[in-house]
């Protein structure tokens, strides 16, 4: 049985639990009311019980409480068949909450057991990562340390690496090895797993400006400005349209800075640049945008 599974049977039997047990206090309290009312001459006694069985539905066992308010019939028929109900209801609630108590240990202990070979795997998974990322690493740093001497004596450049597909094994073990080599501080566990959301974002974008490029009749692409080249989300050379699509919220960074710049440049030329801010920016980033003159809509156009 899997972590999902365990999770969701423990929370139904934990439910179950709670409303047994919570049956049984109401079973004993009314049990209590009805042996009062045999010493108490008054219906005060029978008036609790009844409202305890109308409080768990139980509407024969208020009219049964009705009933024993009756001088003398009460006493005789409605009070001892009451009796005999409440001690077979007890036997039977006990009987299911120490049922229920177990159940809750044994899935409490099998969810432990469950998160701990979770946590073992990941952690293998990891390490597993880690070592391929090294060897990697080691095989490149060896690659380029013999590039370099095959090419001492000639004027060959080293050719270009091969551009990776974000999100496969190559492309994550050559940006670990790009954090280490900047200084990165966090270990392969917590860099990992940023790694991996940051994949995630990186695909849903990537489908959405799909969406975008279909419904638009557009492309993707990149324009040359003074400031270097603009990669391009949505390009309609056509209509002289450059579309920016944004599928998180974002804010003023210095990245954002050089990048509005760019488009700015792209206004003067003529171009019709728009950002599309699906979950919105910041007060300086809108205002970045408007005093570059560059259109901008909060939300998704598809």
């Amino acid at each position: 049985m899997d972590l999902t599974s365990i999770g969701k049977k423990l929370t139904d039997a934990t439910t179950a639990l709670a409303k047994a047990d919570k049956d049984l206090k109401l079973e004993m309290a009314g049990s209590a009311a009805d042996a009062a009312g045999i010493i108490d001459p008054s219906p005060a006694s029978d008036i609790v019980g009844a409202g305890i069985s109308i409080a768990r539905g139980d509407y024969w066992g208020a009219a049964l409480s009705t009933a024993s308010m009756v001088p003398y019939v009460g006493d005789l028929l409605a009070k001892p068949a009451k009796a005999v109900r409440a001690t077979k209801a007890i036997a039977g609630l006990e009987k299911k909450v120490a049922a229920l108590t177990k159940t809750v240990t044994d899935l409490k202990r099998a969810k432990k057991e469950a998160e701990a070979v979770e946590a073992a795997a990941k952690k293998a998974e990891l390490a597993k990562e880690a070592d391929i990322a090294k060897g990697v690493a080691t095989k490149q740093e060896k690659q380029s340390a013999k590039t370099n001497k095959d090419c001492e004596d000639c004027n060959t450049s080293v050719a270009k690496r091969k551009k990776l597909t974000p999100g496969t094994s190559e492309h994550k073990v050559d940006r670990w090895q790009k954090y280490q080599d900047r200084g990165g501080k966090n270990d392969y566990a917590r860099w990992s797993k940023q790694y991996d959301i940051n994949m995630r974002n990186f695909k849903y974008g990537a489908e959405r400006e799909e969406v975008y490029r279909k419904a638009m009749g557009a492309t993707e692409g990149t324009l040359k400005t003074p400031l270097t080249n603009r990669q391009i989300d949505i390009l309609n050379q056509k209509d002289l349209y450059a579309g920016q699509l944004k599928t998180g919220r974002v804010s003023l960074t210095k990245e954002n800075i050089i990048a509005i710049s760019k488009d700015a440049e792209l206004v003067k030329r003529g171009w019709a640049v728009e950002h599309i801010l699906e979950k919105g920016a910041s007060k300086p980033y809108l205002e970045a945008l408007e005093k570059a003159g560059i259109d901008y809509v909060i939300k998704p156009k598809f």
